[in-house]
Protein backbone atom coordinates (compact mmCIF):
# COMPACT_ATOMS: atom_id res chain seq x y z
CA UNK A 1 0.00 0.00 0.00
CA UNK A 2 0.78 3.66 -0.63
CA UNK A 3 1.93 5.90 2.35
CA UNK A 4 1.08 9.25 2.19
CA UNK A 5 3.35 12.16 3.58
CA UNK A 6 5.13 15.03 2.67
CA UNK A 7 8.45 13.71 1.77
CA UNK A 8 6.67 11.49 -1.17
CA UNK A 9 4.39 12.52 -4.26
CA UNK A 10 0.85 10.83 -4.53
CA UNK A 11 0.45 7.57 -6.63
CA UNK A 12 0.06 7.50 -10.07
CA UNK A 13 -2.69 5.56 -10.01
CA UNK A 14 -5.22 8.02 -7.87
CA UNK A 15 -6.84 11.08 -10.76
CA UNK A 16 -5.21 14.36 -10.87
CA UNK A 17 -7.04 17.52 -11.11
CA UNK A 18 -7.44 21.02 -10.68
CA UNK A 19 -3.67 22.31 -11.98
CA UNK A 20 -2.62 25.60 -11.35
CA UNK A 21 0.54 27.19 -11.63
CA UNK A 22 1.75 29.43 -8.74
CA UNK A 23 2.13 33.47 -10.07
CA UNK A 24 5.37 33.28 -9.78
CA UNK A 25 5.59 29.79 -12.05
CA UNK A 26 8.05 27.80 -9.39
CA UNK A 27 5.18 25.62 -8.38
CA UNK A 28 2.39 23.43 -9.75
CA UNK A 29 -0.28 23.08 -7.23
CA UNK A 30 -3.20 20.26 -8.08
CA UNK A 31 -5.47 18.20 -6.17
CA UNK A 32 -5.51 14.25 -5.96
CA UNK A 33 -9.20 11.96 -5.58
CA UNK A 34 -7.38 9.17 -3.91
CA UNK A 35 -9.09 5.78 -4.03
CA UNK A 36 -11.47 6.40 -0.92
CA UNK A 37 -12.92 9.47 -2.68
CA UNK A 38 -11.33 11.91 -0.70
CA UNK A 39 -9.24 14.58 -2.32
CA UNK A 40 -5.90 16.05 -1.06
CA UNK A 41 -4.04 19.23 -2.47
CA UNK A 42 -0.38 19.00 -3.42
CA UNK A 43 2.71 21.10 -5.19
CA UNK A 44 5.49 20.22 -7.28
CA UNK A 45 8.59 22.51 -7.86
CA UNK A 46 7.83 22.95 -11.85
CA UNK A 47 11.60 22.12 -12.22
CA UNK A 48 11.15 19.31 -10.77
CA UNK A 49 11.09 17.29 -7.15
CA UNK A 50 9.03 15.74 -4.57
CA UNK A 51 5.53 16.77 -4.86
CA UNK A 52 4.88 17.74 -0.95
CA UNK A 53 1.11 17.25 0.25
CA UNK A 54 -0.05 20.48 1.56
CA UNK A 55 -4.33 20.22 2.53
CA UNK A 56 -6.25 16.92 3.56
CA UNK A 57 -10.04 17.04 2.41
CA UNK A 58 -8.93 19.78 -0.27
CA UNK A 59 -10.26 20.27 -3.62
CA UNK A 60 -8.62 22.23 -6.50
CA UNK A 61 -8.37 23.88 -8.76
CA UNK A 62 -6.29 26.81 -6.14
CA UNK A 63 -6.84 30.39 -6.97
CA UNK A 64 -4.48 32.86 -5.50
CA UNK A 65 -4.72 35.92 -4.04
CA UNK A 66 -3.43 38.96 -5.99
CA UNK A 67 0.09 38.44 -4.11
CA UNK A 68 0.17 35.21 -4.52
CA UNK A 69 0.23 34.79 -0.88
CA UNK A 70 -2.74 32.54 -0.06
CA UNK A 71 -4.93 30.56 -1.80
CA UNK A 72 -8.76 29.80 -2.49
CA UNK A 73 -9.90 25.96 -2.25
CA UNK A 74 -13.23 23.69 -1.51
CA UNK A 75 -13.50 21.33 1.19
CA UNK A 76 -16.38 19.00 1.26
CA UNK A 77 -18.14 20.90 -1.33
CA UNK A 78 -19.39 22.61 1.44
CA UNK A 79 -16.90 25.34 2.31
CA UNK A 80 -14.73 27.78 0.21
CA UNK A 81 -11.80 27.90 2.35
CA UNK A 82 -8.42 30.17 1.72
CA UNK A 83 -5.00 29.45 3.26
CA UNK A 84 -1.64 30.77 2.89
CA UNK A 85 0.09 29.45 0.26
CA UNK A 86 2.43 26.98 2.12
CA UNK A 87 -1.03 25.36 3.16
CA UNK A 88 -0.99 26.75 6.76
CA UNK A 89 -3.50 29.01 8.72
CA UNK A 90 -6.81 27.60 6.69
CA UNK A 91 -9.92 29.51 7.81
CA UNK A 92 -13.15 29.11 5.95
CA UNK A 93 -14.60 31.79 3.87
CA UNK A 94 -18.58 30.87 3.45
CA UNK A 95 -20.60 28.19 3.84
CA UNK A 96 -22.68 26.73 1.10
CA UNK A 97 -26.09 27.18 1.43
CA UNK A 98 -28.91 24.48 2.24
CA UNK A 99 -29.14 21.94 -0.87
CA UNK A 100 -25.87 24.09 -2.16
CA UNK A 101 -22.61 22.66 -3.04
CA UNK A 102 -19.07 24.67 -3.90
CA UNK A 103 -17.51 24.09 -6.97
CA UNK A 104 -14.65 26.51 -7.16
CA UNK A 105 -13.30 29.83 -6.57
CA UNK A 106 -11.52 32.84 -7.93
CA UNK A 107 -9.71 35.79 -6.51
CA UNK A 108 -10.61 39.48 -7.84
CA UNK A 109 -7.77 41.35 -8.44
CA UNK A 110 -8.65 44.03 -5.88
CA UNK A 111 -8.28 41.11 -3.39
CA UNK A 112 -11.42 42.36 -1.63
CA UNK A 113 -13.65 39.75 -3.29
CA UNK A 114 -13.83 36.38 -4.62
CA UNK A 115 -16.51 35.24 -7.34
CA UNK A 116 -17.36 31.25 -7.16
CA UNK A 117 -20.03 28.48 -8.62
CA UNK A 118 -22.13 26.74 -6.48
CA UNK A 119 -24.44 23.66 -7.61
CA UNK A 120 -28.02 23.81 -6.79
CA UNK A 121 -29.91 20.65 -6.33
CA UNK A 122 -33.33 22.61 -5.95
CA UNK A 123 -33.00 24.11 -9.46
CA UNK A 124 -30.11 21.12 -10.88
CA UNK A 125 -28.88 24.26 -12.09
CA UNK A 126 -25.11 26.10 -10.94
CA UNK A 127 -24.83 29.46 -10.52
CA UNK A 128 -22.52 32.28 -9.41
CA UNK A 129 -21.82 34.04 -6.14
CA UNK A 130 -19.46 37.03 -4.74
CA UNK A 131 -18.28 36.85 -1.50
CA UNK A 132 -17.04 40.33 -0.26
CA UNK A 133 -14.00 39.58 2.11
CA UNK A 134 -14.25 41.93 4.69
CA UNK A 135 -17.84 42.11 5.40
CA UNK A 136 -18.71 38.09 4.60
CA UNK A 137 -21.67 39.42 2.13
CA UNK A 138 -22.90 37.24 -0.60
CA UNK A 139 -24.71 37.99 -3.39
CA UNK A 140 -25.32 36.32 -6.06
CA UNK A 141 -25.90 36.52 -9.63
CA UNK A 142 -29.25 36.47 -10.28
CA UNK A 143 -30.67 35.85 -12.58
CA UNK A 144 -27.82 33.56 -14.45
CA UNK A 145 -27.70 30.25 -14.39
CA UNK A 146 -25.89 27.18 -16.04
CA UNK A 147 -25.76 23.50 -16.76
CA UNK A 148 -22.85 22.99 -15.76
CA UNK A 149 -19.32 25.41 -15.20
CA UNK A 150 -15.84 24.24 -15.71
CA UNK A 151 -13.94 27.60 -15.09
CA UNK A 152 -14.27 30.66 -13.67
CA UNK A 153 -11.42 33.65 -13.64
CA UNK A 154 -11.25 36.89 -13.30
CA UNK A 155 -10.06 40.07 -15.77
CA UNK A 156 -8.30 43.30 -14.89
CA UNK A 157 -11.18 45.43 -14.94
CA UNK A 158 -13.02 43.13 -12.83
CA UNK A 159 -15.12 41.20 -15.14
CA UNK A 160 -15.52 37.45 -14.69
CA UNK A 161 -14.22 34.89 -17.41
CA UNK A 162 -16.60 31.50 -17.94
CA UNK A 163 -16.38 28.54 -19.12
CA UNK A 164 -20.00 26.78 -18.59
CA UNK A 165 -22.90 25.02 -20.77
CA UNK A 166 -26.18 26.23 -20.35
CA UNK A 167 -29.14 24.30 -21.26
CA UNK A 168 -28.79 25.32 -25.02
CA UNK A 169 -25.98 24.11 -25.90
CA UNK A 170 -24.16 21.04 -25.90
CA UNK A 171 -20.70 21.90 -25.12
CA UNK A 172 -19.14 24.45 -22.33
CA UNK A 173 -18.50 27.30 -24.31
CA UNK A 174 -16.74 30.92 -23.19
CA UNK A 175 -18.32 33.79 -21.37
CA UNK A 176 -17.73 37.14 -20.46
CA UNK A 177 -19.56 38.10 -17.13
CA UNK A 178 -20.52 41.79 -15.82
CA UNK A 179 -20.89 41.31 -12.17
CA UNK A 180 -22.50 44.45 -11.27
CA UNK A 181 -25.57 43.95 -13.39
CA UNK A 182 -25.33 40.34 -13.53
CA UNK A 183 -25.26 40.12 -17.61
CA UNK A 184 -23.31 37.88 -19.58
CA UNK A 185 -22.11 37.74 -23.03
CA UNK A 186 -21.26 34.85 -24.69
CA UNK A 187 -18.01 34.65 -26.12
CA UNK A 188 -17.02 31.41 -28.01
CA UNK A 189 -19.77 30.02 -30.72
CA UNK A 190 -18.41 26.88 -31.73
CA UNK A 191 -18.12 22.79 -31.35
CA UNK A 192 -15.32 23.13 -28.85
CA UNK A 193 -15.66 22.27 -25.29
CA UNK A 194 -14.00 24.73 -22.97
CA UNK A 195 -13.08 22.85 -19.86
CA UNK A 196 -11.55 25.62 -17.60
CA UNK A 197 -10.07 29.28 -17.59
CA UNK A 198 -6.22 29.68 -16.83
CA UNK A 199 -5.28 33.20 -17.96
CA UNK A 200 -1.82 34.98 -19.12
CA UNK A 201 0.00 36.82 -15.91
CA UNK A 202 -1.17 40.24 -17.09
CA UNK A 203 -5.07 38.99 -17.56
CA UNK A 204 -4.98 39.98 -21.47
Amino acid sequence: TFEMNSQRGPPSANRFNGISFSPDGNRVYFSVIEKEGASALYYVPTLGGPARRLLDDAKGPVSFSPDGKAILFVRNETSLMSANADGTNAKEIAKSGDNQRWIRGAWAPDGKRIAASYFSADESADHLAEINLETGARRSFEPLTWYRIRGIGWTPDGHLVVSARDREIQYAQIWLVDPQNATRRRVTNDLSGYQGISQTSDGR
